[in-house]
């Protein structure tokens, strides 16, 4: 997207163009709202990019601002409901994270050095909350309490320092100047870091977060 070859023929150039319009409609359709806000995000750092060098591709704005625009005029009240959270079933979503962050702090208070182990949120939370429906028993919307939870002071510690390991090597390979723009491209993930979990507790998640953070390094 961002190198693209100026020999590439018409079909080749389509493609990523295709995948760009996958990507958008399919974030659309997710009603995530954390997805919508990384994603807009990672747009105007991409436009930024465009812009300083010169390399303005028209057809990919295009596409990034019709395609929301399109689906906000067709459908505005499932938008508007989503975003400003009118309705009954939005106000308990909202009440049931709030809800988790208060039990993910009782969580971490009964196993605060070690955690409670990787991938076994759910469970600890089932033994310490007893009685409730299964649907109930989902991890926490905020990767840091999850984190903590699970890996415990201990765990936590021991990412923190592997984290400022790799901003070392970043700058030793790249120069301080790097780090920064490392952390810089790193702001679209912190939506989904802070809003939601899936990008630590599933397969997809893991994947999205370290090709992003393999396309920024």
């Amino acid at each position: 997207l961002l190198q693209q070859p100026k020999q590439l023929s018409g079909i080749q150039k389509f493609f990523p163009l295709a995948m760009v319009i996958l990507s958008i409609v399919t974030l659309i359709i997710s009603w995530s709202r954390s997805g919508w806000i990384a994603a807009a995000i990672a747009g105007m750092l991409l436009l930024g990019f465009f812009f300083k060098k010169s390399v303005f591709r028209w057809q990919y704005v295009f596409v990034c601002v019709t395609i929301p625009v399109l689906f906000l005029s067709l459908l505005p009240n499932l938008f508007l409901t989503r975003v400003t959270a009118g309705s009954l079933h939005e106000r308990r979503s909202i009440t049931e994270r709030v809800d988790g962050y208060t039990n993910a702090l009782t969580l971490f208070q009964t196993g605060p050095w070690l955690g409670a182990g990787v991938g076994n949120y759910t469970q600890q939370e089932a033994v310490s909350f007893r009685g409730f429906p299964v649907w109930v028993y989902q991890p926490v919307h905020n990767i840091f309490f999850l984190l903590l939870v699970e890996l415990g002071i201990v765990g936590l510690g021991i990412g923190a320092i592997s984290f400022v390991c790799y901003l070392t090597y970043i700058a030793s390979r790249f120069h301080k100047r790097g780090v920064g723009v490392f952390l810089f491209f790193l702001c679209p993930l912190v939506p989904l870091a802070v809003l939601d979990h899936y990008i630590v507790s599933s397969y997809q998640g893991l994947l999205l977060a370290a090709v992003w953070v393999a396309l920024v390094t």
